[in-house]
């Protein structure tokens, strides 16, 4: 034989051997990869997905309930370094919204307290909760991230969080204390929950609280400082007051009227008479159309009535707006009388 028949025979053995490795090896690649992609999919929105791996390329197959949840299960697949590539078989199922509630939204606070950020309230899964610990340690040094998140499975969160979340955390942050999500809406805060201060030890707590009145301008509502005959005495006045004025707002909006506008006039001249006292504005709907349209509309409409105060002298720091849906009805909502009693806001001091 040749000596170029010989280094033929030479080569197609070393490529047999080599092929042989590459195959006897794939095992141990796609048990590894298909290990990593289902831990990342352990949740309860991909509990219907199948991973499967050919060498480096991935399959997942099965169904999800949404177009983004299908989105993400492919980004999640992909994070893992090894995976060359994801064919996203997954269907969307149809299910009416009848049939399967939709889950509610996260609820959540994030505050700066001093040299400390602390992020409080409920997130869906461990990969979202480190995300957020992970972007705020970013912005204000490790260390400096108090985490007080719980996981909730079943909830999610509102549209557009991660581009709100990294606005918050940009440059801009300095403008504002916190932020808050309820309802679904993300909302920047200029003052600190008075229920934050109970994060710090008593004999640290003086001192913390000045460093953030100093930085940024804000001050913690005092806590136990209420005197009971004055917060009983501007209760009084409030309820008085609002049985003979009404708050209106034009029909499906949160746009106040001129007459309503005249109303706010005179409760702002009432608020100022007691500058210590803390007041909720409450929303309420009544029970005609969908609970969570109503919800964000009751919300809208407290938060238009908490700027429209603010604008009117009183120091937002005392204010807290929040909506309640149709949640407490007053009245009976089969009727008109009672739906229109039902539409109200509430001043309820704290």
């Amino acid at each position: 034989m040749s000596n170029f028949g010989k280094a033929i025979i030479a080569i197609i053995i070393l490529l047999l051997l080599w092929g042989g490795i590459v195959y006897f090896r794939r095992g141990p690649i796609e048990q590894d990869l298909t290990a990593h992609v289902r831990a990342a999919l352990d949740s309860p929105e991909f509990s219907n997905v199948a991973v499967f791996f050919d060498g480096r390329e991935g399959t997942l197959s099965g169904s999800v309930d949404s177009q983004d949840l299908k989105e993400e299960a492919e980004k999640l697949s992909h994070e893992y370094w090894g995976v060359r590539s994801i064919d996203n078989q997954l269907e969307v199922a149809a299910v009416s919204k009848s049939e399967v509630p939709a889950p509610e939204t996260a609820i959540l606070k994030g505050f700066q307290l001093g040299n400390k950020f602390v992020l409080t309230g409920n997130v869906p899964n461990d990969v979202t909760r480190s995300f957020l610990v992970q972007q705020a340690e970013e912005a204000f040094g490790n260390g400096n991230v108090a985490d007080q998140l719980s996981i909730r499975t079943g909830i999610r969160m509102p549209t557009g969080f991660n581009d709100n979340y990294a606005a918050f955390l940009g440059p801009g942050r300095s403008t504002a204390a916190g932020f808050t999500i309820e309802n679904g809406v993300f909302k920047l805060k200029n003052t600190v929950p008075s229920e934050l201060a109970s994060y710090f030890q008593e004999e640290e707590k003086s001192a913390k609280l000045a460093s953030v009145e100093d930085k940024t301008g804000l001050n913690f509502a005092p806590v136990g400082s209420e005197i009971a005959s004055s917060h009983e005495d501007l209760q009084r006045q409030l309820n008085e007051f609002f049985k003979l004025n009404v708050i209106e707002f034009h029909t499906a909006s949160a746009a106040l009227t001129e007459d309503s506008k005249k109303t706010l006039d005179k409760a702002a001249g009432m608020l100022t008479r007691f500058p210590e006292k803390r007041v909720e504005v409450q929303g309420h709907t009544d029970a005609i159309g969908q609970p969570d349209v109503n919800m964000q509309l009751s919300d809208s409409r407290a938060y238009t009535v908490f700027q429209y105060l603010i604008e009117k002298g009183v120091g937002a720091d005392r204010l807290l707006a929040k909506g309640y849906g149709d949640g407490q009805p007053i009245a009976d909502n089969r009727t008109k009388e009672g739906r229109q009693r039902n539409r109200r806001v509430v001043f309820q001091v704290q």
